[in-house]
């Protein structure tokens, strides 16, 4: 089964002459510059430090919102040097894109707004986009520097040094969100993908996940439960892994021995991380038939989301069947009580042993936050 898809002694005279004069002649520039090289030097001995620090700098906005009295910024330092938030400024994204000054803090002007250390995540109280309404996009500009550099008795000192952080807050009317944001220790994970063979859809020793968003960088201790459903139900369960927490790349777990049980589709996926609340903890990946009788099944869940405002508007499938012809694929999506929040369906045509990226639009954008169950199917 496929797994995932280094000459004379004139010249010699001539030369030593030549390089005598060369050498002289630097000694004597190098004297000339002495004097230029030791101020220069000690102006750069004390900002090399400030401007390593910006070089390794990054600070990132991890979700934002606005209450229509004032915004929220959840800021994270990804670098290794300490960070001071020194301007945020508001604006409104016009029809034509240009941006359209709202405001400000500090209203003119530096200050010191907020210190992050290394790996530290912060809460950033920022003006409200006053003037926007239901359709409008709000831009947050972030301006930092690193603290080595920031003077707090001259705070505009090399704010041509500093870097920027930019945000988007979408008003677009979505319901409020149902389920609680957890005090601590969440994570999200956007995509499930499972190792399968494309005839049979029968599961392989390995899975794979995508963990995009967490409360802190760490490394989490994840056990992936599959449990099959048809038949007898089995149930298989993984070895505790150790796993990044925020890694926007594909992770795998190794299951041993799951492929000699032959567990085939629909089967669903139980992602818990020990300690943590996992948002998007269960996947269903369905199948037309069951058992050794499968003939379409659902191989990769992409959920697709947009960063501005935290909003699943869609789902990628990968579909796989042993036919061709046309396939029709649904999803449904439960919040953290079991209830339904948002489904989709589309059709499209698949040819045998070749998978298929189908787009499912939901039928309304739903916050991440509400997104705990993902459940796919194949109708025909």
């Amino acid at each position: 089964m496929s797994r995932r898809k280094r000459r004379g002694v004139a010249s010699a005279v001539a030369s030593a002459i030549l390089a005598a004069f060369v050498i002289a002649a630097g000694l004597y520039l190098y004297a000339l510059s002495l004097s230029w090289f030791g101020v220069s030097a000690l102006k750069a001995s004390s900002d090399v430090g400030g401007l390593a620090a910006m070089v390794s700098s990054s600070l990132v906005v991890e979700a934002g919102s606005d209450n229509g009295t004032a915004a929220t910024l959840r800021l994270r330092n990804l670098g290794k040097y300490t960070l001071i938030v020194i301007r945020v400024e508001v604006f409104k994204r016009a029809s034509d894109h240009d941006l359209i000054p709202v405001a400000s803090s500090p209203p003119s002007g530096f200050g010191n707004l907020l210190e992050l250390q290394p790996e530290e995540v912060a809460i950033l109280v920022a003006p409200s986009c006053s003037v926007c309404d239901a359709g409008d996009v709000a831009v947050y500009r972030i301006t930092y520097l690193a603290k080595s550099l920031f003077d707090p008795d001259q705070p505009a000192n090399n704010v041509h040094k500093a870097r920027v952080a930019e945000y988007e807050i979408a008003y677009t009317g979505i319901a409020p969100r149902k389920c609680e944001i957890p005090s601590s220790k969440w994570i999200w994970m956007d995509i499930s993908d499972p190792l399968q063979e494309l005839g049979s859809g029968r599961l392989g020793d390995e899975y794979g996940l995508r963990f995009v968003r967490a409360d802190s960088s760490a490394n989490v201790r994840v056990t992936v439960t599959i449990r099959e459903l048809h038949g007898s139900h089995r149930t298989y369960t993984s070895p505790i892994t150790t796993l990044r927490s925020q890694h926007y790349a594909i992770q795998y777990v190794d299951m041993p021995n799951l492929y000699s049980m032959d567990f085939r589709p629909p089967f669903e996926v139980i992602v818990s991380v020990e300690n943590w609340t996992e948002i998007q903890y269960r996947w269903v990946h369905g199948s037309r038939g069951a058992g050794a009788g499968v003939s379409a099944f659902i191989n990769t869940i992409s959920l697709v989301w947009t960063e501005h405002d935290e909003a699943a508007h869609g789902v990628w499938l990968s579909v796989a069947t042993t036919y061709t012809g046309a396939i029709t694929v649904g999803v449904t999506i439960k919040d953290c009580n079991g209830d339904v929040v948002a489904t989709g369906q589309a059709t499209g045509t698949v040819r045998a042993n070749d998978p298929k990226q189908i787009y499912v639009e939901l039928d309304n954008p739903v916050s991440m936050w509400d997104v705990y169950e993902v459940e796919t199917y194949v109708i025909t």
